[in-house]
């Protein structure tokens, strides 16, 4: 047993034409790897919905982090005894959550089809010279949003990484 290793919760919200994902996992600080072991991305769900999808795989008990721009939803989720909490985004936290991710090795489940999906086509905007911009493209990133906020409190918890995230 290692004692570096976290579990970890992350949830983005979608509705009707972006799914909600939530990406569960483990990660090694010390070993500098996440396992990420399970996920649901489907969309339409209702807060009911979403958790009572929780509830079936016992997450009910430990923290998820969600968008926090869905304030109304993490309070109606909560009444259904989810501990759920807002992440806490800031200026520039998509890239030093992209940042962060990067200094880890990924291991996903082979039955996490979503996220390995989402990994395989993840890509940079890009200007009209071809040149990569610092933000993603909108597609093919609601699990990977998820897994951002799902490992945020370790990102805070990094002052190093704090130190980059402004720049």
């Amino acid at each position: 047993e290692r004692k570096s290793i976290k579990e970890f919760n992350g949830l983005d919200f979608g509705f009707m034409t972006n799914p909600t994902a939530l990406v569960r996992g483990l990660i090694d600080l010390h070993a500098k790897e996440i396992f990420i072991f399970d996920e649901h991305f489907q969309q339409g769900m209702l807060n009911d919905m979403i958790a009572r999808m929780l509830g079936a795989k016992g997450v009910n008990k430990s923290k998820v982090v969600a968008d926090s721009a869905e304030q109304k939803s993490i309070a109606e989720i909560k009444r259904y005894g989810i501990n759920i909490v807002p992440a806490k985004k800031g200026p520039d936290s998509v890239r030093a959550g992209i940042q962060y991710l990067q200094q880890f090795k990924l291991i996903v489940h082979p039955k996490c089809q979503g996220i390995i999906l989402e990994l395989n086509n993840y890509r940079y905007a890009e200007d009209r010279q071809g040149k990569k911009l610092a933000e993603p493209v909108k597609e093919f990133d609601h699990g990977m949003d998820a897994l951002r906020y799902g490992v945020e409190e370790f990102m805070l918890g990094d002052k190093k990484v704090k130190a980059t995230a402004s720049l």
